[in-house]
């Protein structure tokens, strides 16, 4: 049975880097994140352990192309039924996209924490944050900007990024915003914050 907080870290991760993939009967979550945020990866598993499959693993990539070696640090969980509720609101035809009820769902600093853990980044220009939302088709990042807006009073604007489109939280906003996260942001990530 997941607990609340790890419903919490779960949709953060959905709205992030995190991916469901059906394993048997149910779905898995999959964790993966490069080098740099190993220890990130490491409080993941810690808040998820009583549902992982395996402790986090050092994975090593060859890629031919750039004739470079990636390292990864990953692990899944095991595949249970509450997972389900998850690949039902988050997929649809195998792609993951915003559900229509995001506004519902996206209540918690810890969850807005952990998507920004997974996906944000500082400009240290000119204060302003993104989050890489590039993924989303247009219209889904209407509704996480309605979302930050109605849920945490945080006021954003949609950039593009060459086809595709971002979630900017511009330097007015941003430190409110990690205010707001920012009991929740582990010491490793937080160069993220203002």
């Amino acid at each position: 049975m997941l607990s609340a907080r790890q419903q919490t870290i779960i949709i953060g991760t959905m709205l992030g880097d995190g991916c469901l993939e059906k394993n048997g009967t149910h779905f898995r979550l999959k964790v993966d994140h490069g080098p740099a945020q190993q220890q990130y990866v490491n409080w993941k598993f810690d808040q998820l352990a009583d549902v992982a499959a395996s402790p986090p693993k050092k994975v090593e990539f060859f890629d031919q192309r750039t004739s470079k070696t990636y390292v990864h640090w990953r692990f899944a969980t095991r595949s249970i039924k509450e997972l389900d509720y998850f690949g039902d609101i988050f997929y649809n035809g195998g792609r993951k996209f915003i559900p229509l009820n995001v506004i519902d769902i996206l209540k918690e600093p810890l969850a807005l924490a952990v998507w920004y853990m997974d996906d944000g980044y500082l400009r240290r220009d000119c204060g302003a944050l993104y989050l890489n939302t590039q993924g989303y088709k247009k219209n889904e990042q209407f509704l996480l900007k309605e979302c930050l807006s109605n849920n945490f009073r945080i006021e954003t604007t949609i950039h593009r990024a060459r086809e595709h489109f971002k979630v900017y939280i511009p330097s007015h906003q941003a430190k409110k915003f990690c205010d707001i996260i920012r009991p929740h942001v582990i010491s490793s990530m937080s160069y993220k914050l203002l």
